[in-house]
């Protein structure tokens, strides 16, 4: 197995790789909106959003109701990335995008090892990370 991460990374002895990629909620991403205001067409402009972004996910389905900055309810999407080979692993991984680049592994609940986890059952990834990051 070629090794995907740092020498001795978690990602490499993860019991369910891939988990954190499948089922992840993105507010914003290098200040580019990946959340759905009213009346917006999502299946229409988060493609395009996702497009500009640089990013190789999809959104899946509408998971969690929020506030823009503006403070206006938004709809955050869950999305997966088109990116995972059958074995879970990342098949763009020497040019993957920053967002992935700068995740830290047990940083949050995304992760199937957050809070100490060294194996379990993968159904836990269901738990989801909204996060908002990038600069701008």
């Amino acid at each position: 197995m070629t090794s995907h991460a740092g020498e001795g990374s978690l990602c490499d002895r993860c019991y369910a790789p891939g988990a954190c990629c499948r089922n992840m909620m993105l507010y914003a991403v290098d200040g580019v909106e990946l959340f759905q205001r009213q009346g917006e067409d999502a299946r229409a402009l988060l493609p395009e959003r996702l497009a500009r972004a640089g990013l190789p996910f999809e959104p899946l389905a509408p998971g969690l109701r929020h506030r823009s900055p503006e403070g206006d309810p938004v709809l955050i999407w869950i999305f997966r990335c088109r990116s995972l080979g059958p074995d879970g692993r990342c098949e763009i991984y020497e040019r993957r995008p920053a967002i992935c680049r700068n995740y830290v592994e047990r940083s949050d609940p995304l992760c199937v090892h957050y809070g100490g986890s060294e194996a379990g059952d993968p159904s836990g990834c269901d738990v989801f990370a909204l996060r908002s990051l990038g600069r701008g």
